[in-house]
């Protein structure tokens, strides 16, 4: 799948951005997309970047859903905290 239709690319490209969409179907952006349209149906969607430390971008972690969601505080925190974690198991 190309990287310019998937919604991690908006993740990869703000680095030290959290990316939340609690309804991709009201972001213009996204609204049209084909993983928000067809099959997929992708209407929740968070992710963060995962970068090394020495910046290179590796991909997004990111949690998906099929229904509109809400993250807590603590899952966002969460969320933001595991790139960290999981790079030391990556590199």
């Amino acid at each position: 799948m190309p990287r310019t239709i998937t919604f991690c690319a908006y993740a990869i490209v703000k680095p030290n951005e959290f990316l939340l969409n609690n309804d991709s179907r009201k972001d213009k952006r996204i609204a049209d997309n084909s993983m928000v349209t067809d099959l997929s149906n992708i209407i929740f969607y968070a992710g963060i970047h995962l970068v090394t430390p020495n910046g290179y971008a590796l991909g997004a972690l990111c949690v998906m859903d099929n229904k509109p969601l809400k993250l807590s505080d603590i899952q966002k925190d969460t969320l933001k905290a595991l790139p960290t974690k999981l790079l030391v198991y990556l590199i």
